[in-house]
Order: C-alpha cells, then sequence, then structure tokens
C-alpha cells in the first residue's frame, strides 16, 4: 500500500492529546464467560473471537498476533472472524447474543465502547450490561495518511488546503461513528475547517481508498 505518515508539524498540541486517546483503548478484549467457571477444565472446544472490524485493520493484525500466543499457551484453538459493517455494530451484536458460556469473544476498539453507542439512536446492545470486560491487550498508535504523490506534506498543509477549497478535501473512515471518523471530525472542528467524510466499509478500505485516490487523506492505525 503507497501510503506515507503525515508528519504533524502544526497543531502538535491537539493532535498528540487525541492520538493517546486513541491509543490507550487501542483494542481490547471483551467475553461473554458467566459460565465458565462451571467447568472443570477449559476449553473442551474450540473458543471463537469475532473481530466486528475489516480484515486487515490495525485490531484485527493486533487480535490475530494475540490470539496466536494465548492459543499457544493455553494449548487451545482459538479461530478469528471479521464480520464488519455499522462500525462495528454488527459484529458486537453477535457476541452480546452469543451463549455466555466463554467460547465467544469480542475483540473490539474503543470506539465500539465509548463512541458507537452515543452515535445511535436505538442500540441492539448495552455495552455495560451485555458484556463482561476480561483485559486490554494492546494499544495502536495512529497517524493520518495521504497518497504518496499528494502535495499535503504537513498538518499546515492539510489545513490550508482544506481552507482554500472548503468541502472539497475528502477523508475516508471505516464507517461512520468510527474512530477514523470521530478522530477526523474532531480535528477539522479544531481547526475550523470543512472536510467530507467518506465511509467505507472498513479502515482497510479507507486506507486503500487513500492509496487509490479516491479520498485525499484518512486517520490509520500505524504499523509501527
Amino acid at each position: 500500500m503507497n501510503t506515507q505518515a503525515l508528519s504533524w508539524v502544526q497543531g502538535a498540541t491537539w493532535v498528540n492529546t487525541r492520538w493517546r486517546s486513541l491509543s490507550l483503548f487501542g483494542l481490547a478484549s471483551l467475553l461473554s464467560l458467566s459460565a465458565m467457571a462451571q467447568s472443570n477444565v477449559y476449553p473442551q472446544k474450540p473458543i471463537k473471537l469475532i473481530v466486528p472490524l475489516a480484515a486487515g485493520s490495525a485490531v484485527d493484525n493486533a487480535a490475530r498476533i494475540v490470539m496466536q500466543k494465548v492459543a499457544t499457551n493455553m494449548g487451545a484453538s482459538i479461530a478469528v472472524e471479521n464480520q464488519a459493517g455499522a462500525a462495528g455494530l454488527i459484529g458486537a451484536d453477535r457476541v452480546a447474543k452469543s451463549a455466555p458460556d466463554g467460547y465467544t469473544l469480542g475483540g473490539f476498539n474503543d470506539s465500539i465502547m465509548t463512541m458507537l453507542p452515543n452515535l445511535q439512536s436505538k442500540m441492539p446492545w448495552d455495552i455495560q450490561k451485555d458484556f463482561e470486560p476480561i483485559s486490554l491487550v494492546a494499544t495502536v498508535e495512529w497517524g493520518v495518511v495521504v497518497p504518496a504523490d499528494s502535495s499535503i506534506r504537513t498538518a499546515a498543509d492539510l489545513i490550508a488546503a482544506a481552507k482554500k477549497s472548503p468541502g472539497q478535501i475528502n477523508y475516508g473512515s471505516g464507517g461512520n461513528g468510527s474512530p477514523q471518523h470521530i478522530a477526523m471530525a474532531l480535528f477539522a472542528s479544531q481547526a475550523g475547517v470543512q472536510l467530507t467524510h467518506v465511509p467505507y466499509k472498513g479502515a482497510t478500505q479507507a486506507a486503500v481508498g487513500v492509496a487509490g485516490h479516491e479520498v485525499q487523506v484518512a486517520f490509520q492505525g500505524m504499523a509501527i
């Protein structure tokens, strides 16, 4: 994927603060397991981890790395399944409605737990009542990416371009209410510029959209 990380030269105070906030809850594993302790030996069958985000996303990659190690340590079989859609709402709903036996886990990013419930008029699940948190297992650092041949090289360039052509700079995200969407909306608000949101089915598709010049910019998890 031919993209470059955008150097934050100006506006660093706000961007860095937001970056840490997003990273703090980059990936959390949640588990409906009220019945787990009822068995003398766990696990007795394969475990399934549902990642309600696109395959190849930062959260998905982190989940697969962690689960591979967990499976080795437990001597168990753990299958990772992606069920993207509605910024994580659909996959999380599947976890919420699974049997609470410890064999269905969910790998969630922070937006599913904090942002998404506040952006929906009606939620099919309650993040506090329908899930049992297990652990924060990883953090994902963030950056802003643009096409490699873009004339935008710094945050100052992005702000200047947006002010010159209000609403003409398009940014991609993993969907309405996704962390990429909220982060860029906050950036635009703080910078006093108008950017046009283009939601994709997942963060991976949004990154491909940037590389393919479908959109000019996006927030993305960075593999460092």
